[in-house]
């Protein structure tokens, strides 16, 4: 884990895999503990509680269906500055007592 989280883009919203990557964490290692702690949806969206305290934002996006003309919608959740701040001392905790006595 990184001792002071830095975003390339400080006031942008980002994939939550690129705070995976920023927060020294695998990404699916990070979906999976979202899911766990009920901070993510089985869909991996994010719960009402964490869009409303700003720390993740949702957006909406659709693709077209290769082969048709079918265009259909799914939503992306995207960790804010605030989010990823809170992410990284999250993490802290969430990690098992064996990881955090090897880092100390």
């Amino acid at each position: 884990m990184v001792n002071s989280v830095q975003n390339p883009n400080p006031n942008q919203p980002m994939p939550i895999a690129d705070a995976a990557r920023i927060l020294g964490v695998g990404s699916k290692t990070l979906f999976a503990k979202l899911r766990e702690k009920q901070v993510l949806g089985p869909n991996n969206v994010a719960m009402p509680p964490y869009v409303h305290h700003r720390l993740f934002v949702i957006h909406n996006r659709r693709f077209r269906k290769s082969g048709t003309n079918v265009r259909q919608w799914y939503q992306v959740s995207l960790v804010t500055p605030k989010g990823l701040s809170w992410l990284e001392e999250k993490l802290t905790h969430w990690q098992p007592e064996s990881t955090k006595q090897k880092a100390s």
